[in-house]
Order: structure tokens, then sequence, then C-alpha cells
């Protein structure tokens, strides 16, 4: 049947709206698809940046934690470290002194040993009523210094160091040191100063005079550490008259209480009791250096066991595991030397709950 007019415009138009009808599907199909692509990319990156994001906070918080934790270790090893080396030079340093072969060594060995701790050291020995420079560190004048003596009732800041046998912090000035010792000590930028008592409270056989900057609990360790040549000459040298109060132990000689007879002992226990008392030395000397506060509170509420309570109890176990069961002469030196520096040879100062002695 041939086509009519009317069926080929029909037909055409069919054909037209079929055509356009395809175009606007695909125009709707390439907007979805664009739509849909763009979304799809800005969720994405979103996703992508809030990611990244998160684990860049983590690898950051992380990396600050290994580097706060390295800087920590790093500080700490440091720190042992310098306390280490500090604990070595103070132990050498009152090797020196106790090792002295004579009073000149133990002066200038003193001197020595507080050198690194204050910007002035001055030692003094006492003879009667007048206290003679031995050996001095850090003055201009301090080569000229030594062989000077003055009289102990013009500088009442000395005076008081030796009666009280308590460290004195004065002025520098004529009142308190008098002339003759500011003027052989020379200028100084120094107001305030510090003297240390070589001794107890039963004998003072010197002092150690020190000008700002200064460690005080350094040179007070140290000063503590010097009474074992101190004190033992203090009763000689009432016998003799008022000589020298100082004389000093050698290695050969070191001190041995009544028990055990020193004389009676063998090569081998001499030198076992000569490394304990330097373990229970080192030992109080540990504590007195690292808590000096701690010592000072303990003292003053007449418990330094119970404040100490926790460095005492490991140092009787170290010396007891060390030491105790070494010999049947072996004697608890850890005792001693508690007694003796860190309670200032008062026992009551160590407190009711202190165990005493190691069985």
């Amino acid at each position: 049947m041939e086509p009519t007019p009317l069926s080929t415009a029909i037909q055409d138009a069919r054909d037209t709206a079929r055509d356009q009808l395809a175009a606007v599907w695909q125009l709707q199909v390439e907007r979805i698809q664009e739509e849909l692509a763009g979304g799809w990319k800005q969720q994405i990156e979103k996703v992508f940046e809030d990611r990244f994001s998160e684990l860049g906070a983590q690898l950051e918080g992380a990396y600050r934690r290994t580097l706060a934790e390295q800087v920590e270790a790093g500080i700490e090893a440091r720190s042992k470290e310098a306390r280490r080396q500090q604990v070595e030079t103070l132990n050498q340093a009152l090797r020196r002194m106790h090792n002295a072969q004579e009073p000149a060594g133990f002066w200038r060995a003193l001197a020595g040993a507080c050198e690194p701790h204050a910007a002035r050291v001055a030692v003094f020995s006492v003879h009667g009523q007048r206290f003679r420079c031995e050996a001095a560190r850090g003055f201009e004048n301090a080569d000229r210094m030594p062989g000077k003596e003055f009289a102990i009732a013009l500088a009442a800041a000395i005076d008081s160091a030796i009666t009280t046998s308590e460290v004195t912090i004065a002025v520098r000035s004529a009142g308190e040191l008098s002339e003759p010792l500011i003027e052989a000590l020379g200028e100084s930028g120094s107001e305030k100063v510090y003297i240390f008592p070589i001794g107890n409270r039963r004998a003072a056989g010197g002092v150690i005079y020190v000008e700002q900057p200064v460690e005080v609990s350094a040179i007070e360790l140290i000063s503590n550490a010097a009474l074992a040549p101190a004190t033992a000459a203090a009763g000689a040298s009432a016998a003799s008259g008022g000589a020298d109060l100082i004389r000093i132990t050698t290695s050969d000689a070191p001190v041995i209480p009544a028990n055990p007879d020193w004389a009676a002992l063998s090569a081998a226990d001499r030198e076992l009791h000569m490394r304990a008392q330097r373990l229970a030395r080192v030992q109080v000397a540990e504590i007195r250096l690292y808590k000096a506060q701690a010592v000072k509170k303990g003292r003053m509420e007449r418990r330094l066991f119970d404040v100490l309570h926790s460095e005492i109890e490991l140092a009787r176990a170290n010396f007891r595991r060390q030491y105790m069961t070494s010999t049947p002469t072996m004697v608890d030196y850890l005792h001693q030397e508690l007694v003796r520096t860190l309670a200032n040879d008062d026992p009551a100062l160590m407190g009711p709950t202190y165990p005493g002695p190691l069985a």
C-alpha cells in the first residue's frame, strides 16, 4: 500500500519525536552521570581528606609522644650519669682525704673536694683560741692565705660554727668575720658566706668557709665526711695539751671500733672491713646528697628512719647482702654511719621505729 502524504507526515513526526526523546534521555543520563561523577569525586576527596587528617593527627601525636619519651629518656640517662659522676667525684675526693698521709695533704684534699661546689673555699684548723688557714681555692691571693692565723674571739661567725657545731650563715663583714680575716680574704662580690664545722657536737676540729654561689648540701656532706679524722684527733689533742686537733687516718689503719680487734684480724678480713666501711659511707653520703630536704625534715622531727624509710631499708638490705654474712667479725658500719653523719651522733634522731644495728 502506497504511503499517503498523511501517513508519511505522521511517520516523520514519530521519528522526530523519538529522536528528541532519545536526545532528552541522553541529556538526562549525561546530566545524572555528571552529577553522580561530581558527587562521588567530592565524597571521595572528603573521605580522603578526613582520613588523612585523622592519620596525620595520629602520626603527629605518636611522633610527639615518641620524641617526648626519647627526650625524657635522654634527660634521665644524662641525669643518672651526672649523678653517678658526681658521686664518683665526691667518693674520690673523700678517699683522698681519708688516705692522706699528713695533715697538709688532708687539708688540700678537703679544699679540693669543696672547690667544685662553691665560688671560693678556705679551710681552717682550730688551735685553742685561734684558727689557721690551711688551704684556699678561688681567691686571688689563695696561695698566700695558708699559714695565716686569726683570733676566734674577733670572728663571731667562726666562733658560732665552732661552738655550736652547726652550719653558720653570716654577712661578709668585719663584725662577723673580723677585720684581719676580711683583709686576708680580699675583695669579693659575695655578701653572704657559709661556715661549716668540721667535727661533731663534742669537738669541732676546723671549719670550711665558702662564698656564694655554693651548693650547700654538697659542702655539708663533705664537712661531715671529714668527721672521722677530725673527731678521732679530738681526744688525743686534749691529752697532748691542745696540739693540732686534726690527725689523719691512713688507709693502713682505717677507723675500726673497739669491736673487733683490728690487730687480730686477718689480711682478708681487714680488706672486707675496709670495703664495708666504704660502702656504708657511700650509701649514707648518697642519702644526704639526694635527699637533703628529707634529712633536714627527719632531724627536725626526730624520726629520720620514718622519713627516709625506703632509702635506709634499701641501704640496710644492700649492706646485709654484701657484708654482714661475709665474716663473723663484721660490724654494722652502716648503722654507725647513719648515726654518725645522718643523725649527727644523736641516735634519738633516728626515731623510735629505727630497728638499730643489723644482727
